[in-house]
């Protein structure tokens, strides 16, 4: 390979990686204003919520939450003491670790989430209506088959 094919590669991998990032972001900004103006809840209470709905009795250690969380979080122990007294969680003593709490997603916090979701999903469907389902498809792959290690 040429030393200029190669810069070539490399400049659209870069220009790949800040389209990712800028669309990234804008549909992070764009679902945390909807979130908080339709639902009074930011995406880091929604990926919260998400992540406990996805899960066996709804519930995960402090960790696990926080090591699968999509959004970042600066402080995950000031976010869910402020979900726990809204109660759209619970913390409960880890009964094989003392040291440690559970997070139990409430009904009240399941309930929400669920509208949340089904908003959330109509704005994500609405933001890719443009594309065709077969490259939607291809772009999924693509993507996916990618490795975000260097």
């Amino acid at each position: 390979m040429t030393p200029n094919k190669r810069r070539k590669e490399k400049a659209n991998a870069l220009r790949l990686w800040i389209q990712i990032v800028r669309l990234a972001n804008g549909l992070q900004k764009d679902v945390d204003t909807r979130l908080r103006r339709q639902h009074g809840q930011s995406l880091a209470r929604f990926d919260v919520l998400s992540q406990l709905d996805r899960v066996e009795n709804n519930q995960l250690t402090v960790g696990e939450l926080s090591a699968s969380l999509l959004t970042p979080t600066n402080n995950i122990t000031r976010l869910l003491d402020r979900m726990e007294k809204d109660g759209l969680l619970e913390r409960r003593l880890s009964t094989s670790d003392r040291r440690s709490f559970n997070v139990h997603a409430t009904a009240k916090g399941l309930e929400l989430f669920s509208r949340m979701a089904d908003d959330n999903r109509n704005w994500i469907d609405a933001a890719f209506a443009s594309l065709p389902a077969k490259r939607l498809e291809e772009l999924s792959d693509a993507l996916s088959g990618l490795s975000s290690e260097p």
